[in-house]
């Protein structure tokens, strides 16, 4: 098995807390995959649909994937989110070991279009994460299949016939015997055929037994409820037809609507919700669906929703700050129906930050235009100091650049050309620069002190930003404080042609790098080969001091004063995985580091970024030659790893102290249950950290499901103080029952 992520291939052996291990790379050209080259599996072989080795799923449901503005147009996606927990289950029966691994795929059209694969961990049912990955609009129609694998070869099921019609779809069936058989969770044919839309098969079933719409698993979910989270909507329609209740659950609490809303099924809530509910049941049914809906941005169900006027549930959050959220997040349409609904004026505030703000990062010149006819000011400062334009030039939004640009009628200062300039920068963004040059304002405008536009993307490596900016005549002071750090960078970043821009402007070659390397030893340290071609072909003799020692040749190497910490978060850590990259750092006879080289030449910037913030803030005793301090190149390797490893996670019975909550914040009871004001529990699951953090959290079981997410929000916001073992803090699983009472 193999792995893309970032166009780079990994072959697949072992996985670590959920995550592959990508310790092996592969050549990606020599893969015949098609696919695409970044968080998605590849198998080599073939992943047969023959019901001995493959298994069809009801544990999924199909979640639209919100398109923000601007993003409009494409097609459709869904997240297919699959419930480990309740596979294993099912696959149980086969004996796993812990080396196998589970392939989940999206079939569609009689092929296999995605997999994705997980190695369960020891605990089997509480440690695995669920599966995720998108099945376009294209694809929605088609079935999620399960394989085994062990030792790379296909385990055959125990039970190939029980639902061998779902992979083959082929003889009609009836309602016999077989018909009702049930799986571990009580679910017959009807439930295969409900979640996986297979109508012809649904409706033989229901014609020769109709009393199976109301069939319910070990849950107490009916077969619509499986339709709907799938957006079936022809099934879905199907079982409306034999009158199946649109309740289900415990007590009849849950909504099919809600679900559908929830999911982003449109043609599936207009099917349960044609018309205004008329009885309070409905309302409540509608309230709930129009709060999830808003909850997950899917405007066209919250705008439909809207015209029967619920009663959303905000979480006790003021109304602007949603509407606020909303128009940042990229969805203006939402912003707009809630200021309608709850007469909002559009010319609100939120700290100071205005609509205009939330939305010039990703508005066109029509958004821009509708606000501002509705009196937003487009030059109001939040309280930070920024301006809408300032958010236009950190996403490199041209633009709304422009349109604000030009609503200015004596254009804009010195001041805030300097912050634009910077933020643009900072962010990378050429458009934003161009768009700014293209206005003729000052390419020199002083940013700080004596730091420009040219100094600051050199600095931060923004090496094309920088030549277009040599390109309209920005300068810089050779004697400047930050010349010798954008001197080195373009030593480091072998940028010849900027660097003979830097010799036109008065550089001089005897010039010492950070006042003690020649420019030909830190180029010949950092390996900078174009630059030493330059020096030699112009005869340019650029210092001949200042060398640059390998450690063999010092008499002491150099000593490290303080621990390498790196901060990699989880988002790098879930991307790339626990890693050690090789670098050489160039070290000053002070003992500063200078230069850090990666051996890897493609490394992903974000990932040297977090090398380099680590590796800068080191302090060294220098290394010394006959007593007297000099530079030295020194090779050594960084972990990234995360900041605790999970064998350092200890049980509540291993610890001496265990933790205990400083302030509990009282749970919030869930919207959806203030009808039937029942009493519930969730016992949650999560890791404290050392430092009073709290990470993983998640249900482990409940008396409603309702009561789950609050539960998870009641523990992430309370005040935890940390186990202790030997008197120091520690890692430590928690479980906790959180008890929730109406009030």
């Amino acid at each position: 098995m193999f792995y893309f992520v970032n166009q780079r291939a990994y072959l697949v052996e072992s996985a670590r807390e959920g995550l592959p291990v990508l310790d092996t790379e592969v050549d990606a050209s020599t893969i015949e995959y098609a696919g695409s080259h970044h968080n998605s599996w590849w198998f080599r072989g073939e992943l047969p649909l023959e019901a001995e080795f493959a298994t069809p799923l009801v544990d999924y449901r199909l979640k639209r994937v919100p398109q923000p503005y601007g993003e409009r147009g494409g097609e459709v996606q869904y997240d297919l989110n699959l419930s480990w927990e309740k596979v294993l289950r099912e696959v149980i029966k086969n004996k796993p070991t812990k080396k196998d691994w589970l392939v989940v795929g999206w079939v569609h059209g009689g092929q296999v279009k995605s997999i994705q694969a997980m190695q369960p961990s020891e605990d089997w049912i509480s440690q695995t994460r669920n599966s995720q990955f998108l099945v376009p609009e294209s694809e929605k129609s088609g079935i999620a299949i399960l394989w085994q694998l062990r030792l790379g070869n296909l385990v055959e099921r125990t039970d190939s016939s029980q639902w061998a019609w779902v992979i083959e779809r082929s003889v009609p069936l009836s309602a016999g015997d077989e018909a009702l058989a049930l799986d571990e969770q009580k679910r017959g044919d009807i439930f295969y055929a409900a979640a996986n839309g297979m109508l012809e098969e649904a409706r033989s079933l229901l014609e020769a037994d109709k009393k199976l719409v109301q069939a319910r698993d070990e849950s107490e979910y009916l077969p619509i409820r499986y339709a709907v989270e799938n957006g079936r909507s022809e099934m879905v329609q199907l079982l409306l037809e034999f009158n199946s209740k649109i309740v289900d659950g415990w007590g009849d609490l849950n909504s099919a609507v809600m679900l559908a809303a929830t999911n982003g099924h449109f043609d599936v809530v207009r099917l349960l919700m044609p018309e205004r509910p008329k009885n309070s049941t409905g309302k409540w049914h509608c309230s709930w669906a129009a709060s999830e809906a808003l909850n997950e941005n899917y405007e066209d169900i919250v705008e439909y929703l809207m015209r029967f006027k619920p009663n959303i549930d905000y979480g006790g959050t003021d109304k602007k700050k949603v509407v606020f959220n909303k128009l940042y997040q990229g969805y203006p349409e939402l912003g707009f129906s809630l200021m309608d609904r709850y007469k909002i004026d559009a010319t609100f505030e939120v700290d100071g930050y205005t609509a205009m703000h939330s939305v010039s990062g990703y508005a066109d010149d029509s958004l821009l235009e509708k606000l501002s006819s509705l009196g937003v000011d487009s030059r109001k400062m939040g309280k930070d100091g920024k301006e809408p334009l300032d958010f236009a030039l950190g996403n490199g939004n041209v633009e709304a650049i422009c349109w604000l640009i030009d609503r200015r009628d004596e254009g804009i200062d010195e001041e805030t050309l300097a912050r634009s300039f910077a933020y643009a920068i900072d962010k990378g963004r050429m458009s934003s620069v161009e768009c700014l040059l293209g206005y003729g304002y000052d390419v020199n405008v002083k940013i700080r002190d004596e730091l420009t536009p040219l100094v600051l993307a050199i600095v931060r490596r923004e090496y094309d930003i920088a030549s277009l900016l040599l390109e309209k005549g920005a300068t810089i002071d050779a004697s400047g404080m930050y010349f010798d750090t954008a001197l080195a960078r373009l030593i480091e970043g072998d940028r010849v042609d900027l660097l003979g821009a830097f010799a036109g402007q008065g550089l001089d070659w005897n010039h010492r790098v950070f006042g003690e390397l020649s420019i030909k030893s830190a180029a010949e340290a950092v390996g900078a080969a174009k630059v030493l071609n330059y020096l030699e072909e112009g005869g340019i003799e650029a210092g001949v001091f200042g060398e640059v020692h390998s450690v063999s040749q010092v008499s002491e190497k150099p000593k490290l004063f303080t621990p390498i910490a790196v901060d990699y978060s989880d988002e790098l850590r879930a991307r790339y995985g626990s890693r050690t990259e090789l670098v050489s750092i160039v070290i000053s006879g002070a003992g500063q580091p200078l230069f850090v080289i990666p051996d890897n030449k493609n490394l992903p910037r974000e990932l040297f970024r977090v090398i380099e913030h680590a590796v800068v803030n080191l302090r060294f005793a220098p290394a010394t030659m006959d007593g007297e301090a000099v530079s030295v190149a020194l090779r050594t390797r960084i972990p990234l790893k995360a900041d605790f490893e999970l064998e350092k996670v200890f049980s509540l019975s291993d610890v001496d102290e265990k933790p205990n909550a400083i302030k509990m914040f009282e749970p919030l009871y869930p919207y959806s249950m203030q009808q039937s004001r029942t009493r519930g529990e969730v016992v949650v699951e999560f890791t404290l950290m050392p430092n009073g953090s709290v990470r993983d959290a998640r249900p482990l079981r409940s008396t409603n499901s309702a009561f789950e997410k609050p539960a998870v929000v009641c523990v992430l916001q309370s005040l935890w103080q940390p186990a202790l073992m030997n008197g120091k803090p520690v890692a430590c699983r928690v479980r906790i029952p959180i008890k929730f009472s109406p009030r």
